[in-house]
């Protein structure tokens, strides 16, 4: 099992275990608030994600508040050829310490050492599937902090940009209306999955 990066938002105990919550105790959240709202698959700042993820509802809002996932084998042999050519061999630079800066900007800053425990490191965005065999897309969210290697900023995020709008289509992606007690288990090689507001 990963142990979260941020052990301040995990079950005392169990960093294994993060908590996903805007209940507060005093002060302090007791679990990471606003997570998760935007396209991602877990850690992909990490050299080597995590394989699969899961989320248990304990607590859920009145309304709202769903999660959605997006098959990205699916998405990808609906590519157009050319299209598919054309990223066979990007790659894209994923930065924690930048995604952090730039979708978290009401925690507090990381530090010096948090900082050197999560290097850069780079994926392909057509990732094989090491089990299947299948082709997948493998980008992210807008603030996820990557970067298309070998491309312009610019460039390298429009192309992000419309590989996710195509791959978050309603034909490619799930809506889950949770209920309380729902447990799901997603395969993070071929999933990416976003948080949807709530009226907190």
């Amino acid at each position: 099992l990963d142990e979260h990066d941020q052990p301040q938002y995990c079950l005392a105990g169990y960093p294994e275990i993060a908590l996903v919550s805007n209940v507060k105790e005093g002060d302090r959240y007791v679990g990471a608030p606003k997570a998760g709202r935007q396209w991602h698959s877990d850690a992909q700042y990490l050299r080597r994600p995590p394989s699969a993820s899961l989320l248990w509802a304990k607590e859920i809002p009145p309304a709202d508040g769903n999660t959605c996932f997006a098959n990205m084998v699916a998405a990808y042999r609906e590519l157009d050829p050319a299209l598919q050519q054309r990223i066979a061999s990007l790659e894209i630079n994923f930065s924690r310490v930048r995604a952090y800066a730039l979708y978290h900007p009401e925690r507090p800053p990381l530090t010096d050492e948090e900082k050197a425990r999560l290097p850069d490191v780079r994926h392909p965005i057509v990732r094989t599937h090491p089990e299947t065999g299948e082709r997948a897309l493998y980008v992210g969210g807008e603030q996820h902090g990557g970067t298309v290697v070998g491309l312009s900023e610019r460039e390298g995020d429009a192309l992000m940009r419309e590989l996710r709008d195509f791959a978050t289509q309603p034909r490619f992606s799930y809506e889950h209306r949770w209920r309380v007690g729902d447990f799901i288990v997603w395969d993070n090689r071929s999933t990416m999955h976003c948080a949807l507001p709530f009226d907190e």
